[in-house]
């Protein structure tokens, strides 16, 4: 993989961030494509290593342009609009497939010859055990609906112009640099204010995949020959999201209770999302490192920090 061409879309979102950090440390060279505007915070200390490229996966001439001068032999889709709660079903969601056949349409004009793109978990809808790559898929989101859709006509024009492509439904990535919004960076947040933050009742199973791991999976699967077709991306573990937040609590050294039950699940809420990662690790030869416990420390050290800088003292109750 060295010295190899990478190209990557969502570069300054959380997990093509955390891809571009480790392409960089396997000496590859990487191309990013930006939007104007786009805040690059989470790369900032990567700028001298990267090659920055502006264009909008809305706009093909501009995708075109954009490959055709970086030549990438591996390109990694990261790029996803629309990832909040609200927006889950949101018609847009549909306008993310045409932008990813664009950027597939232009990396094989540009001789690619590894194309990887980030699934969901969302594609496969309600399932009470852990789901292997070949389990029903139904989405119950717009949002998992357009991930299915762009998957399979990705996988398929990767087959029909010989481009080994590799869709990796990712389950629920977590650690420093996370949206905030998402549960753990917001709870998180909540007990270092001291406040006493309402949850469900947290009876959830989430398969949490620290980015560390995620983006060493995404890496190995741009180098293996082995990686092809849809693989799940997790860590195969079931965790209840109440001893989740439980921990957050007990490592933030909380004084007040999280008040569970305090609000009703979305009327889609699925109540059991975990992979079976049998052919993850057969394609990748990797165990995840970062244990839960490791994970959930870093990500509370990142918070402590990004508070403290934003308001010059550590909040009220941040304990020690």
């Amino acid at each position: 993989m060295r010295s190899a061409r990478v190209f990557i879309t969502g570069a300054s979102g959380f997990v093509g961030s955390a891809v571009a950090r480790r392409m960089c440390a396997l000496e590859c060279e990487v191309g990013v494509l930006m939007r104007p505007g786009s805040r690059t915070a989470r790369i900032a200390d990567l700028e001298d290593r990267l090659t920055f490229t502006c264009g909008d996966l809305r706009d093909a001439a501009s995708v075109r342009e954009a490959l055709e001068l970086f030549e990438p032999q591996v390109v990694i889709h990261a790029a996803w609009e629309g990832v909040a709660s609200c927006e889950r079903n949101d018609p847009r969601q549909a306008e993310n497939v045409v932008a990813g056949l664009h950027l597939l349409e232009a990396a094989t004009e540009a001789g690619c010859r590894v194309f990887v793109g980030i699934g969901s978990q969302a594609e496969y809808g309600a399932h009470d055990a852990a789901v292997a790559e070949d389990a029903p898929t139904n989405p119950l989101t717009a949002y998992g609906a357009a991930k299915l859709s762009a998957g399979t006509l990705l996988l398929k024009h990767c087959e029909m112009h010989g481009i080994r492509g590799v869709w990796m439904r990712l389950f629920a990535a977590y650690g420093p640099q996370d949206n905030t919004a998402w549960m753990i960076p917001a709870l998180i947040d909540a007990l270092l204010r001291g406040e006493q933050p309402e949850m469900t009742s947290g009876e959830q199973r989430v398969d949490y995949l620290h980015i560390d791991d995620v983006a060493e999976y995404i890496a190995r699967a741009a180098q293996r020959e082995a990686a092809r077709g849809v693989i799940n991306l997790g860590s195969g573990v079931p965790r209840r999201v109440r001893d989740v937040a439980e921990s957050v609590r007990e490592l933030v050294h909380a004084s007040g209770p999280i008040r569970f039950g305090a609000l009703p699940y979305r009327s889609d809420q699925i109540m059991h999302m975990v992979a079976d990662v049998t052919r993850l690790r057969a394609a990748t030869g990797y165990l995840p490192r970062v244990t839960l416990e490791q994970g959930l420390v870093e990500t509370i050290a990142w918070r402590r920090a990004e508070l403290a800088a934003e308001r010059g003292v550590l909040p009220v109750g941040a304990g020690s």
